[in-house]
């Protein structure tokens, strides 16, 4: 496959538009890793490389929002690449090894693994005295040493906080603690939900997603991102108004890249349009990454996909990826 760089123009390509339902055919011009512009009219007097699009489609990068690297060098090299060869170009990962994040920039910023974005979201921050492994908050954990390891981890470089909830071994007062330290450094959150009984006790708190959900009574909260249980019904809260984000799960009980999870939202009875949302502009938007990633627009990243079929006809056409950009570099 060739490798197209710095400046070209994706001819006559069908533009895939999310807030449409739809695909258009235009000309796509990616300068420096950015979309340039967006026409219908073909400029070729830029000198730009020319590739062409005809019959082909094309959709902004996927985001996966539940990947577990682990602490492997080779192995995390190795789940990185097969991810962003998958048409995943940003990951939020929720590894345990505090030490991961620095490493692992250091190796992404030298360009030594092709990858997707990577968010660090992690280690996974739990109370009570758990055998599991994480950040473990003891019970008899004041608010002054809470607030001390929150701001120890992000000094560390974490970007977002992953909590587990877990009735029996949470302190309310300690999770709000946490919550409201993590707000103050303007950090996302991510309440990752163990027990469906008590999550009326949580739902409502200010967190920016909840994991793991299979029920949600929405009431109060309609600004909080969904993310399903894996391989959970969806179809009952599809009437609610509420906004789903997409997480596979790879590197935690199996290997399975997003695709596989996106094809279980259809079978549930999400239309393809919600599905291509929730891993897209709606996780974007929940990153806080909506000016640079999510969907197909002048000044944003050229993180794309070129496909040979139509993924809004039926989600398995994801898996007829052509081409993966990240960063307007195209990946084989």
């Amino acid at each position: 496959m060739r490798k197209y760089e710095n400046a070209f123009i994706l001819k006559n390509i069908n533009l895939l538009d999310l807030t449409k339902s739809e695909s258009k055919k235009t000309n796509v011009y990616v300068e420096d890793g950015v979309i340039t512009n967006i026409s219908p009219s073909l400029d070729l007097s830029t000198g730009f490389q020319e590739i062409n699009g005809r019959d082909k489609f094309l959709l902004a990068g996927l985001i996966d929002l539940r990947v577990q690297l682990g602490s492997e060098p080779k192995q995390i090299g190795n789940n990185l690449t097969k991810i962003l060869k998958s048409g995943v170009t940003t990951i939020r990962d929720i590894s345990e090894p505090t030490n991961l994040p620095k490493k692992l920039s250091r190796d992404l910023e030298k360009g030594l693994i092709s990858s997707p974005k990577v968010i660090f979201s992690g280690p996974i921050i739990r109370f009570g005295e758990q055998k599991d492994s994480g950040t473990i908050i003891p019970a008899h954990f004041s608010k002054n040493k809470i607030e001390d390891l929150i701001w120890k981890m992000i000094e560390n470089g974490l970007e977002h906080f992953s909590i587990e909830y877990r009735e029996s071994a949470v302190k309310l007062e300690q999770l709000e603690t946490v919550i409201n330290t993590a707000n103050r450094y303007n950090k996302k959150i991510f309440l990752f939900v163990t027990d469906q009984q008590s999550l009326a006790k949580v739902e409502n708190l200010a967190v920016n997603c909840l994991e793991n959900i299979s029920s949600f009574s929405g009431e109060g909260n309609k600004k909080v991102k969904l993310m399903p249980l894996l391989g959970s019904k969806v179809e009952e809260k599809l009437n609610q108004n509420l906004s789903f984000v997409a997480g596979s799960g790879f590197g935690f009980a199996s290997n399975e890249l997003l695709i596989e999870e996106l094809k279980r939202y259809q079978k549930q009875g999400m239309s393809t349009n919600e599905i291509l949302k929730s891993a897209t502009v709606n996780s974007a938007k929940l990153l806080g990454l909506e000016q640079e990633i999510g969907s197909i627009e002048i000044g944003k990243k050229a993180d794309l996909l070129i496909l040979s079929k139509n993924p809004l006809a039926d989600i398995e056409n994801l898996e007829s990826i052509e081409t993966v950009f990240k960063n307007g570099k195209s990946h084989a």
